[in-house]
Parts: C-alpha cells; structure tokens; sequence
C-alpha cells in the first residue's frame, strides 16, 4: 500500500483513487483469515 501511494505522488503527485478499495479488499482477506485460524485452529501455538 505505501509503494502503490508513493508511486502515484511520484508520478501524479496524488495518492491514486484505487488504493482504496485495494486496502479494503486486502483488509477484509486478512480479516477474514484470522477469523478462519481462530476457528480451525483454536488451540494452535502462537
């Protein structure tokens, strides 16, 4: 996420519109697979 914002400053000197629904998908995948982990895995090791 910090690459794809410097990026577009470099080369637009904005942060691009897309980045957020990127941070929100990536967001929502590792949501996602904590909640999976904790329920298939519920006594595992940290």
């Amino acid at each position: 996420m910090g690459a794809m914002a410097m990026s577009g400053l470099n080369l637009n000197g904005q942060v691009p519109g897309a980045m957020w629904g990127y941070g929100l998908i990536f967001g929502a995948l590792a949501l996602a697979t904590h909640v999976a982990l904790r329920f298939i895995a519920p006594y595992a090791d940290p």
